[in-house]
């Protein structure tokens, strides 16, 4: 199998497995908010509009945090998913406790709370519980993307290949978690689960990231705003019409003229053919 194909079927395989783990949490997290704050459709709806605007913002937020990221702190895409997918299996241990303050303030205030109040008391307790961490969920895509439009600049199908793989684990995830996972395992054990899954995910975004500057020769920088091709001898010979030699060092030429977008060979060798 060609490297191309050998990286796009390990990145529809993390995807399938993103999508999988946060339809886990939105169905484990449905039923522990029934089992903390009731099971009434005032907590349904809340949970399920906390969901989609978690994942509204951050599919807005990711693609600004990663070129921001990968221009001013020279972060790769690949490492910052790691990141957001790690931080997201945190939230398998976070949203539970939670909820088991929340519904232990609400038992305390007792007869103070009228019903009105038990329900916004609820949605803001919801609300504080989940938001981070579907945030994070909606921001994988634009992250990911980032990183395959460093990795393969003409890739112009990104997103619906991102998405379908995503559709898929979410369907597998919704099935999975409400007839099989739940049954057998119960909510904490379910959690931990996607949880783990999570923590390997973040394992191979940091696998995938791009090596440090200087481990591997070959690598597209840029110089004097034309394409350029370093050398271990750290020579500059230029691929546009000029072929001028730049006798600058590969770091310099990164670290003072790199503009945004500034393209790194991954040291796998997945993504090459």
């Amino acid at each position: 199998m060609a490297g191309g194909s050998w990286f796009h079927a390990v990145i529809f395989g993390v995807f399938v497995c993103s999508g999988f783990c946060s339809l886990l949490y939105q169905v484990v997290w449905v039923r522990l908010a029934f089992s903390h704050f009731g099971v009434i459709t005032p907590v349904f709806s809340c949970v399920l509009s906390v969901f989609m605007l978690g994942l509204g913002l951050g599919s807005l937020l990711g693609g600004s945090l990663a070129r921001w990221c990968s221009g001013r702190l020279a972060v790769s895409p690949a490492c910052l998913y790691g990141a957001v997918e790690g931080m997201i299996g945190l939230g398998a241990f976070v949203v539970p406790w939670l909820f088991q303050e929340g519904e232990d303030w609400l038992l305390n205030a007792g007869q103070a709370t009228s019903s009105s109040s038990y329900l916004f008391a609820s949605s803001v307790l919801i609300f504080v519980a989940l938001l981070p961490w579907c945030t994070l969920m909606g921001a994988t895509v634009p992250v990911m993307m980032a990183f395959i439009r460093q990795v393969e600049p003409r890739n112009s199908s990104s997103f619906s290949f991102l998405y379908l793989a995503n559709v898929i684990g979410a369907m597998a995830g919704t099935i999975l978690s409400a007839l099989v996972l739940i049954e057998l395992f119960g909510f904490r054990n379910t959690s931990m689960i996607a949880a783990t899954i999570n923590f390997l995910l973040a394992a191979v975004g940091m696998i995938l990231a791009p090596c440090p500057s200087g481990r591997a020769s070959g690598r597209v920088i840029a110089c004097g705003g034309e394409s350029m091709h370093c050398s271990r001898t750290r020579r500059c010979l230029s691929s546009g019409p000029s072929s001028a030699v730049a006798m600058k060092t590969e770091s310099s030429i990164t670290d003072r003229t790199k503009p945004a977008g500034t393209i790194r060979q991954p040291w796998w060798p997945l993504a090459r053919e």
